[in-house]
């Protein structure tokens, strides 16, 4: 379960990384967020401004985009989502469905009637250790069958040959 500094913090690097590969001005306000909303967003760009209502998850999968679009529908609120970061192939997938977002790499998509930005393709500067996934086995290892205990063996070097 997170906390409410980690999504704060989540919030503040996604903002950070969209005013530095855009020339956006984006201001978060986590005290006045609607009901059921985690903060409200305000970007602007020249003379425009859009107003979103943030829905911030630490991650983002395939399986999450159906029930966030059913949640995103029954909303009158236009709503963004936030997250740590989005892969290029959920970005589409995201775009496809007319979901607004942006992550902490940068990446982002926001469809409005006279603005359109869509980054993706951006990595994540760094993984986090506890999210890394590693192997049991490298590729070029193989596992040892299993051996067993032979009384007339016992002494000799492993493996044991005939």
């Amino acid at each position: 379960m997170r906390t409410r500094k980690q999504e704060q913090e989540i919030l503040r690097k996604a903002i950070e990384a969209l005013e530095r590969t855009t020339d956006l001005i984006v201001e978060f306000y986590t005290e006045i967020a609607p009901e059921g909303h985690d903060a409200v967003i305000n970007i602007k760009f020249n003379d425009m401004e859009m107003h979103f209502a943030v829905e911030i998850k630490e991650t983002f999968t395939h399986a999450m985009i159906g029930t966030v679009v059913q949640q995103l529908r029954k909303n009158k609120e236009k709503r963004i989502i936030v997250t740590k970061y989005v892969t290029p192939q959920i970005a589409d997938k995201l775009k496809e469905v007319n979901v607004p977002f942006i992550d902490t790499a940068g990446n982002a998509y926001i469809k409005e009637p006279t603005f359109f930005i869509f980054i993706k393709g951006n990595r994540l500067a760094e993984m986090p250790n506890d999210k890394l996934q590693t192997r049991a086995f490298r590729p070029s290892q193989t596992v040892p069958a299993p051996c067993t205990a032979r009384p007339k063996d016992k002494g000799k070097p492993f493996p044991h040959r005939r």
